[in-house]
């Protein structure tokens, strides 16, 4: 994702990047030299080598930032997941007993200067559901079907729906409306129903 932040008194075009080790990272579009990097999410023992016995390591094989990222120009959403596995040296495997079904989310604004944190909410299922910006409201939605519309300056709920199931698909916003696809597994939607389903937006 490109967007542009002064560095050292000039504006200068950036690349920002995350993925799966929870990481998010800022560098010069013109030569790659890194501007900064922020761990989002939880962290347990996924630094350095593990043991032979068993570890539970965040965030694990599924979790860190998963979907993709949105830039407005004055932040960088992170949705994030948090979903611990427990590792050997020879082996992998989900650490709760929901499995991949486990796990909490977050949707974190990061400064695109310096990556600090501006604002962070949780959720209670992890966030597959991207974040996408529109009219300074951040969209998300969870693996439990909620979808979200937070204020992209504070973080406050301004609005939220349960979809007819799971959602592990990105919201997209077309004039005044957003379109969230609902499919995903799980035990979260009693009858679910596979369904794209169109909120307004006025």
């Amino acid at each position: 994702m490109l967007g542009t932040i002064p560095i050292a008194g000039v504006q200068t075009e950036v690349v920002f990047a995350a993925g799966k080790m929870g990481r998010v990272y800022a560098f010069e579009a013109a030569n790659g030299q890194p501007v900064w990097q922020r761990a989002v999410g939880s962290h347990l023992n996924d630094i350095g080598r593990l043991s032979r016995r068993p570890e539970v390591v965040l965030p694990g094989e599924l979790g860190g930032v998963e979907t993709p990222m949105a830039y407005d120009g004055s932040s960088l959403y992170v949705p994030i997941v948090n979903l611990p596995f427990r590792y050997t040296s020879t082996s992998v495997k989900p650490a709760t007993r929901a499995g991949l079904f486990g796990g909490t989310g977050e949707l974190v604004a990061l400064n695109p200067t310096n990556g600090s944190v501006r604002w962070r909410q949780r959720f209670a299922t992890a966030d597959y559901g991207a974040a996408t910006v529109s009219n300074d409201v951040v969209f998300t939605a969870t693996f439990n079907g909620k979808v979200y519309g937070l204020d992209a300056q504070t973080g406050a709920r301004l609005w939220s729906a349960q979809a007819p199931a799971g959602v592990n698909g990105f919201p997209a916003v077309d004039g005044d409306t957003l379109l969230v696809g609902a499919a995903a597994p799980g035990p979260y939607v009693k009858h679910a129903s596979d369904q794209l389903v169109a909120y307004s937006l006025k």
